[in-house]
Parts: C-alpha cells; sequence; structure tokens
C-alpha cells in the first residue's frame, strides 16, 4: 500500500515545485483527542486540547496557518 502513495506524492512533486508552494501549515482532521492532562480544562479549553488550540491559532492568523475540523 505503500507503493501507491509514495508514487502519488512524486507525481504531485512533478507537478507542484516547492518554489511555487504557498508558506502555510496546512492541517485537517477531528476534533477529538486526548488533552495533555486531565484537571479542570474547562478554565481554558484550549490549553488541554491542542487541535482545538491548532484551529483557533489559524482563525486568528490565516495567512500562516490553515486549520480546520473535518469532521464532528
Amino acid at each position: 500500500p505503500w507503493d501507491n502513495a509514495l508514487q502519488e506524492v512524486k507525481s504531485g512533486e512533478q507537478k507542484f515545485v516547492w518554489q511555487h508552494k504557498i508558506q502555510r501549515a496546512f492541517w485537517r482532521g477531528d476534533p477529538t483527542g486526548k488533552p495533555y492532562e486531565y484537571i479542570d480544562f474547562f478554565i481554558d479549553i484550549p490549553k488541554y486540547f491542542p487541535r482545538l488550540n491548532l484551529v483557533d491559532m489559524a482563525q486568528k492568523n490565516p495567512e500562516y496557518i490553515d486549520a480546520k475540523f473535518t469532521s464532528n
């Protein structure tokens, strides 16, 4: 299965050269995840849920980060 994925990456590398890429972090994923610590995290939720924190930072800094949840 990895051979197909590697071929796909290599073919994309030919179509999109690094010099033309946008310098922006990109992430898509589920909002679920495990908090760093199990304490009263409702005081500061983003601190304990890194994915939520990333999406929040992306909304505040869209020129640097493109991060969104794909499902709920």
